[in-house]
Order: C-alpha cells, then structure tokens, then sequence
C-alpha cells in the first residue's frame, strides 16, 4: 500500500510539472524581418518574444591623421516571455539599421546614425544600439552597443567579434553582435565595411597621402537592421 502512494504522488507530481511547463513554438512561430502585425490565436495566452533591435553606423573619416570614425555599436538578441489576448492583433516595428556616416575631406566626417528600436505592440521592445562618432585627435567613443552587443571600435584597432570587440582593421572601428562586427577602413578602401548579423559598422577611414595622390575620407558602414520572432 505504502509502495502504491508513493506511487500515485510520483505521478501527480510528474502530471503537474508537465502542465505547467510551455514549449515555445510547438504550436507556432512567426518571424518578422519588416513591420508587421501578428494576432494571438485561440487559447494562446503566453509567447516567447525574442529580437533585436538595429545596429549603429560607423562614423564617416576625416581629413587628417587621427581622424577616422569610430564604429557603431552592435547588438544581440534577446528573449522576453509575455501574456497576450487571444484574438487581439499586436503590431510588430522593426527597428532600421544605422546608417553610416559620411567622410569629409575638409574637417571630421559626420556621425554614424543610430540603429531603431524594435517592439512588439507595447509590450516588448528592443532598443537600438549607438552610431559611431566622428574622429579627432581625442580618440572619441564607438556607438554603445544594446542587448548584450559591444560597443563600437575606437578608430585605428584591430577587429574582434566578442564583447570586447574594438572593431575593424586600421584606419576605422567596427562594432561586434549577435555576429561579426564590420570593418573598419584599410588600404586602397576608405569606406567602412557594413555590420554583419547584429555587428555595428565599420568606421571610414582618414584621407591618405601617398606621393601626389591625396585620397578621400571614407564613409561609415551601414549597421543591421533589427528583427522580432514570435512563438507560442
């Protein structure tokens, strides 16, 4: 009798563990790589949201040494359980990519625009990470990244894809997230690479001298744009 019980309350309590655990996405998943809506079905009460918002652009090089952009800031994803309305319609924004900033050959380039914030209705949301700032002789910041992302690259570091990430090759910073960082500017290329899977931009570089031949300031690299997957 004694073995039967404890039987029995093994089972109840294996019963009530198993109810009230939710696998996310054994009924569904949706993905949104572009504004959107989504609408609760039928006794869905509970979603897992998971996303990201953009990634900053790099800053554009300048005109001088010392005058490459900083990069953007890169972001990761992240994961958010909310309780939803069945049958109530939620509007998913995807936050843009930052875009990068432009050189100037006369001065310091302009800064790298922030990446947008992607929500789900009001419930969730996602911030962006930071653009890169232009170059000085003061060594200015890389964008702040969001999420778990690193921050963007000083100008002039070597790249990384960790949460240490300094950014791209010499000459320009770049930004590290869910995946590689951009690059930054090098030799005969001034521009700053685009971010890759969540990575900031890559920083432009600064004008180069060589012989008579004087070479523009290169651009910052575009960020990445954001994203929102939805499972219940």
């Amino acid at each position: 009798m004694r073995i039967f019980l404890s039987c029995l309350l093994l089972c109840c309590l294996c019963s009530c563990s198993t109810r009230s655990h939710h696998k996310f996405g054994s009924k569904g998943t949706k993905i949104f790589d572009s504004d959107g809506d989504w609408t609760a079905p039928n006794g869905v009460t509970v979603v897992e949201v998971r996303g990201r918002g953009g990634s900053g652009g790099g800053a554009g090089g300048g005109c001088c040494s010392f005058m490459s952009g900083s990069g953007g800031g890169g972001v990761c994803s992240v994961s958010r359980v909310v309780t939803v309305t069945p049958g109530t319609s939620y509007h998913i924004t995807i936050g843009t990519a930052g875009r990068g900033g432009k050189g100037d050959n006369t001065g310091a380039g302009t800064p790298g625009g922030n990446g947008g914030t992607s929500s789900f209705g009001s419930l969730v949301s996602f911030s962006g990470a930071g653009g890169g700032r232009p170059g000085t002789e003061n060594m200015p910041p890389g964008g702040k990244g969001a999420g778990g992302g690193a921050n963007g690259g000083l100008m002039g570091y070597a790249g990384e894809s960790s949460a240490t990430a300094h950014g791209g090759e010499a000459g320009g910073g770049g930004g590290a997230g869910d995946g590689n960082g951009g690059d930054g500017s090098g030799n005969p290329d001034h521009n700053g690479h685009n971010g890759v899977d969540g990575g900031g931009g890559g920083g432009g570089g600064q004008r180069v001298e060589n012989g008579n031949d004087i070479g523009p300031a290169g651009n910052g690299g575009n960020g990445t744009p954001g994203w929102i997957a939805v499972r219940w």
